[in-house]
């Protein structure tokens, strides 16, 4: 059975801007919101480091709100533009389609809110994001997070505000499917442990999160 969490419509979103109010908005999403924890393990072997990492979710009537909250040992950040190998960095990932899509679309963030983002068939076979869609990307990035249960408990921890417009994954406001496919992650491929977690598992040999059969469920709500 697939991993499953709601989608919630948080209508005060609506009201707020996150350039402006990104505070309020991390404390609206982490109090209605579907609160998640990337804790799935895939590779424990070869890649045992698992760095506390939750999400909180929500969405208003226009887009995806996403707030990451992550305490690791090391905090990479050596790419400063969009589109560059942000994985290698401490990285947080999106990942969506539409259950009856083969395309999808992933965003990647490092720590200071750079993003790679694309619509893709495969890992192989994609088109990045022009900086106009980039654009309507919206990141704030955070030393600290607004939610009480996991603010600074360590000097390594970050937080990233992320709202995504549904136009970007070519849906319809008004219109909205019930169900998304969709997995979240947390990386870093340069790190000096590097790591591999995920919301919903992965079944690979070795890390692959380009695999949307393995992609949970999320339930829209209206």
């Amino acid at each position: 059975m697939k991993k499953q969490t709601a989608l919630p419509l948080i209508q005060a979103l609506d009201l707020l801007r996150l350039e402006s109010d990104s505070d309020n908005i991390s404390e609206l999403i982490c109090r209605q919101g579907s609160g998640l924890s990337l804790d799935c393990l895939n590779w424990p072997g070869e890649f045992p480091y698992a760095p506390e990492t939750r999400l909180s979710l929500g969405r208003s009537s226009s887009g995806i709100y996403l707030h990451y909250v992550v305490e690791e040992k090391e905090k990479r950040t050596s790419h400063h533009s969009d589109n560059a190998p942000v994985w290698q960095d401490s990285c947080v990932e999106f990942f969506v389609a539409l259950p009856s899509e083969e395309e999808y679309f992933n965003f990647e963030f490092n720590s200071l809110g750079y993003c790679l983002a694309a619509r893709r068939k495969s890992r192989e076979e994609y088109v990045l994001f022009s900086p106009e869609q980039l654009a309507l990307i919206e990141r704030i990035p955070g030393s600290a997070s607004i939610c009480p249960e996991v603010a600074g408990k360590s000097a390594q921890s970050w937080s990233l505000t992320v709202y995504i417009p549904f136009i970007l994954l070519d849906l319809d406001c008004k219109r909205l499917p019930s169900v998304l496919k969709a997995n979240f992650y947390k990386c870093c491929s340069a790190c000096t442990e590097k790591h591999y977690l995920s919301w919903s598992p992965v079944h690979s040999e070795k890390p692959d999160f380009h695999r949307p059969q393995d992609f949970g469920l999320l339930l829209v709500q209206n």
